[in-house]
């Protein structure tokens, strides 16, 4: 039995057969990371509603896993937070007061409201986004 690709909004997914000859592909199932296209991403970006679709995605950004916990829609940043790695917060006095987790802010659209280059570095680990 062959296994044939199928299209599914801009990513390939391998079918597995279940046969003894390809059991051991069953763990590596090839996936073709998921691309937006750029109507997509602009349309995304105008809509407020689809945006904040994205809190509690989980997301891999430079080679970590965090998870999407705010958007300020208005000055286009996306807050990510790290469930890995926590930091210490200084109180009001630069004294150590507890540990947080680690945060990035990235800002998600430039001053013309065009998408950033993070739409590329973010790869969205609970699969491709509905819209």
């Amino acid at each position: 039995m062959k296994h044939r690709p199928a299209v599914t909004g801009g990513s390939v997914f391998f079918t597995i057969c279940l046969i003894d000859q390809c059991r051991q592909l069953f763990y590596a199932v090839v996936t073709e990371e998921m691309t937006m296209t750029d109507s997509a991403l602009h349309r995304m970006i105008g809509e407020p509603e689809a945006l904040i679709r994205l809190i509690g995605q989980r997301v891999r950004y430079l080679d970590e896993e965090y998870e999407v916990t705010d958007l300020l829609v208005e000055e286009g940043l996306m807050i990510l937070s790290s469930a890995d790695g926590d930091q210490v917060q200084e109180d009001s006095y630069g004294r150590p007061n507890r540990l947080v987790p680690r945060c990035q802010q990235l800002r998600f659209r430039d001053v013309h409201g065009e998408p950033t280059s993070i739409w590329v570095e973010l790869s969205f680990l609970d699969g491709p986004l509905l819209g």
